[in-house]
């Protein structure tokens, strides 16, 4: 992944074999992204992957050489340069230097509302200073034992540093469940990534590492004060100037799809006068195929040059390239998006930005939930009847994990969560959860062809977002209000997923409606008694089914997750392709730690 990435280790003499192999495999599947290796001291490595959307910058103040990345890069190093003048207090206890730590975080960093990445290194006092975002928008991944800490943007770069990690069995289990790892950043127990707001010093002598972060970032409170008016024009003026921050400098590509969030994002594009076309990719499996008439009436509506991007069906070439980047922390179902962006970069070469609407479906909906949680059993049916891609009895099968352990370590991460009911920490799971691993996961894929931004989740609009009262969000009636100040021209072309126009009073009520059916119990258990397995058909089943087969039946996949080897073909066949990717993806990930 572009990005800097950092190797320190008393004993450093394995580093030139290991992320030489690395390095060299990954130039052959990117040719694109140049890296170069800089060995700062005995004990310090840094690497550096960038291309011509995605920059690391660099600079040297008082015995500090100084790096940062992201879209504030330029304004972190501002400030890097200007905090890093005055040296560090020595011999201070760990609550005086965590405190320390924080000041500098609170004062410097506070007010950037885009994404970095800031890391300085002072070889000669041996000291490793790094800090990131308020919301960790961009993975940076840690490793420290054994003598060896490492700090990267590259999770590969991450596991040839490590001693041998082994991807837990019930992060896969949770994984394979959700489609990421809840409270994690990876499979691995040895790796995690950098939690919301963290600043850091690592000291290399005494192999101390010292850390504030603030996770609590991702989940903001709500506040009342003002009208549904007053607040909505508010919301669209501070959605208007996240854009524009973003577009700066940039060419900018929005990929346009038919729902609610990119369609917000291109109006306020076109409200600031930012040139920019319109994308939208067609896969053979027809997954977005509500989307692609849509985006095209919506392009039309922004005035928006407009292309529509055919992909070929899945192939091995695109899973082996997002393997080789996400290491299967981006789940290989979505390996043809890798195909969407090289042939973007192909046709439209001058583009530098690539903006989505990803985090709107997160900050501006109602994502409390639908009925009351009076108690932790009832938190966890709701979570999984929402959320899993499974029924989490099959997962336990699966994998030989008791259903009570998957549910322990779950009530264990929501324990830490700023909230005094059930229905908040379901809201901040999705929020810290779903928002921050799936798609900031999937976010950084992008980055591997192109810069890649979403408005929502710049920090002033995501806590402006977030401060709304819920019971203004229901029925998408406050979602619909601020698409109406936005553009009312673009709030009267239908929704692709649900044929409905945001600018139509009816639009609420109508999803009251189909929320009301839903949740009644009546007609869950009328579709629950109508309902059977049944086969399902997609181009790449086939094939897909053969790969999961094939390494669930190898030997190192055996050794790894003894209970998998009960899959049959005939339990197969009924899954969907997200089920099946979601298994495969869990397998090839196995499998590859086994023979690396």
């Amino acid at each position: 992944m572009p990005g800097a990435s950092l190797f320190c280790s008393v004993s450093p003499s394995s580093f030139d074999r290991t992320h030489a192999i690395h390095s060299e495999s990954f130039t052959k599947l990117f040719p694109h992204i140049a890296q170069e290796t800089i060995r700062l001291s005995e004990q310090i490595t840094l690497a550096l992957q960038t291309h011509s959307s995605y920059q690391v910058f660099s600079a040297q103040c008082n015995n500090w050489l100084i790096f940062t990345e992201g879209s504030q890069a330029k304004e972190a190093m501002d400030l890097a340069v200007t905090f890093l003048q005055d040296d560090i207090p020595a011999g201070l206890s760990k609550s005086e230097l965590t405190l320390f730590l924080r000041n500098i975080w609170n004062k410097n960093f506070n007010d950037l509302n885009g994404n970095f990445f800031f890391l300085a290194i002072n070889s000669l006092k041996g000291l490793i200073l790094y800090a990131n975002d308020a919301l960790a928008r961009l993975p940076v991944y840690i490793y420290h034992q054994k003598g060896t800490f490492c700090l990267a943007r590259d999770i590969g770069f991450v596991l040839n540093s490590a001693e041998r990690p082994s991807p837990d069995h019930l992060f896969l289990a949770l994984n394979t469940l959700f489609g990421y790892v809840p409270g994690r950043g990876t499979f691995y127990r040895e790796i995690d990534t950098l939690p919301p707001a963290t600043i850091g010093l690592y000291d290399i002598s005494g192999q101390r590492n010292s850390m504030s972060s603030r996770p609590e970032n991702r989940m903001p409170s709500c506040d009342s004060f003002g009208s549904k008016h007053q607040r909505s024009i508010q919301l669209c003026e501070i959605f208007q100037h996240a854009t524009q921050r973003i577009c700066q400098g940039k060419t900018p590509i929005l990929a346009l799809s038919g729902g609610l969030d990119s369609r917000a994002v291109g109006a306020a594009l076109k409200n600031t006068g930012i040139t920019f076309q319109s994308v939208t990719y067609a896969d053979t499996d027809n997954t977005a195929a509500p989307d692609v008439q849509i985006a095209s009436l919506l392009a039309k509506a922004l005035a928006s040059p407009y292309q529509l991007l055919a992909l070929e069906t899945d192939s091995d070439e695109y899973v082996d390239k997002l393997f080789s980047l996400k290491h299967g922390i981006n789940y290989l179902g979505v390996s043809f998006f890798l195909q969407f962006l090289e042939k973007l970069a192909s046709l439209i070469p001058e583009a530098n930005l690539l903006l989505t609407g990803d985090g709107g479906d997160k900050v501006l909906p109602y994502i409390l939930p639908e009925k009351h949680l009076s108690n932790e059993d009832d938190f966890l049916s709701y979570l999984y009847s929402r959320n899993a891609q499974f029924p989490v009895s099959r997962i336990s099968g699966f994998f030989g994990i008791p259903v009570s352990e998957i549910n322990n370590y779950l009530l264990s991460v929501i324990r830490n969560y700023p909230a005094n009911t059930f229905a908040e920490r379901y809201k901040y799971f999705l929020l810290a959860e779903r928002g921050g691993r799936w798609l900031f996961e999937g976010e950084d894929r992008n980055r591997a062809y192109i810069c890649s931004e979403t408005p929502f989740y710049e920090y002033d609009f995501y806590r402006a977002a977030l401060s709304i009262p819920d019971s203004w969000k229901r029925d998408y009636s406050f979602y619909c209000m601020f698409l109406n100040y936005l553009s009312p021209a673009i709030a009267a072309i239908p929704n692709a997923n649900n044929g409905l126009r945001p600018s139509s009073f009816l639009y609420p009520i109508i999803s009251l409606l189909g929320n009301t059916i839903r949740n009644n119990p009546l007609w869950r258990k009328l579709r629950t008694s109508k309902s059977s397995p049944r086969p399902v058909s997609f181009p790449s089943q086939t094939k897909l089914i053969q790969k999961i087969l094939k390494y669930s039946e190898s030997r190192i996949s055996n050794q790894s997750v003894p209970s998998i080897i009960r899959i049959q073909e005939q339990e197969l066949v009924s899954l969907s392709r997200t089920q099946l990717y979601l298994l495969f993806n869990s397998l090839y990930t196995h499998h590859q730690a086994g023979a690396s």
